[in-house]
């Protein structure tokens, strides 16, 4: 555990934007990110086994071959391979854009 190392800062690089990850994500856990969505008010990326996202700075892009669904605290997205996105939100859950 982080407390164990003595460590207090445990915000790491921040590489997703703020954003968190349910990796092996199934159609089954979909309330459960919607939830954690709101309560935690964060982005969660639901990423399927079948599936990746490539992250550059603020953007994402799903890497396929299946669709990527985003829970933020204002509803959700799903983005097919290929597609690219904001990772950040703005307050009300719109994307930011660049």
């Amino acid at each position: 555990m982080a407390g164990d190392a003595g460590l207090t800062d445990i915000t790491g690089a921040d590489l997703l934007a703020g954003c968190v990850v349910s990796p092996h994500y199934t159609a089954d856990q979909e309330a459960t990110a919607r939830r954690w969505s709101r309560d935690h008010d964060v982005t969660v990326l639901a990423i399927p086994e079948t599936a990746g996202v490539v992250v550059d700075g603020d953007r994402a892009r799903n890497a396929g071959p299946s669709p990527v669904e985003v829970f933020t605290p204002a509803g959700s997205s799903v983005h097919a391979a290929g597609e690219t996105w904001a990772l950040r939100q703005e307050p009300g859950g719109a994307a930011r854009s660049r």
